[in-house]
This record gives C-alpha cells, structure tokens and sequence, in this order.
C-alpha cells in the first residue's frame, strides 16, 4: 500500500514513513501543503491509498488541505491526525478517522489492516 504523509513536523513525517516501512508500506512525505498541492497535479502524481495529514499546520490546516484535494481527487481518504487532546473528530466528506498523537501503533496497525481490506474490496 502506499500512504501520503503531510505534517509539518519532519521527525514525525519520518517517524510515520518507518512505522509503514516496518509494516511492509510505501509512504512518500511531505512537510508542507503547498508542496502537496503541487505534487496532485503533478505527472508524477501516485495515488495513495491513504492520505495521512496534521490538522494544525502553517499556512492552512488540514481539513483545508483535505477539501483541496478532494476537490481534485474525490474519491481519497483521509486520515487526520492531531496532537491536540481537544479536537474531535467533526463529520467531514472524507475524514475517514481522527488519530490522536502520540500515535499508539497497536491501533495504526489495526488501521492499516482496515486500509488493506478496504482496497480489496470489489466496488
């Protein structure tokens, strides 16, 4: 599976990338949302099965980024992750789940396990 990463802290986004490594995953980061932007309407766009993103960063947060980008790829999900005890999750066409940081790998396995059945799915 390939997962798209954007936070604006890179020790988390390499943190994030070695945890899917471990777990047999591909991830390509990113630690700006502009610099994501530009990449979905890049040739060298690939399409990730998952988009993993900070919901408090510079410039815009992330549901700004995630509405951005459904508006170009619709059919995405997204994963929105904060670090931030108080934020609950809010229904959003595509929030698929809420993380909290620090991120527990118990329930990021059992994720990415839900992410994979998913994709094998017909239809």
């Amino acid at each position: 599976m390939l997962f798209h990463i954007i936070d604006d802290q890179p020790f988390f986004c390499s943190f994030l990338e070695e945890i899917f490594d471990l777990l047999g995953h591909e991830s390509i980061l990113f630690t700006s949302p502009n610099d994501y932007l530009a990449y979905i309407e890049s040739p060298a766009y690939r399409h990730p099965d998952a988009v993993f993103c900070d919901i408090r960063m510079p410039v815009m947060s992330g549901y700004e980024l995630m509405n951005r980008t459904l508006a170009i790829w619709p059919d995405k999900k997204f994963v929105l992750m904060s670090g931030s005890p108080e934020i609950r999750a809010q229904y959003e066409p595509g929030v698929y789940r809420l993380l909290h940081k620090p991120l527990e790998l118990p329930k990021l396995e059992a994720l990415v396990l839900e992410l994979m059945e998913l994709s094998q799915t017909p239809g």
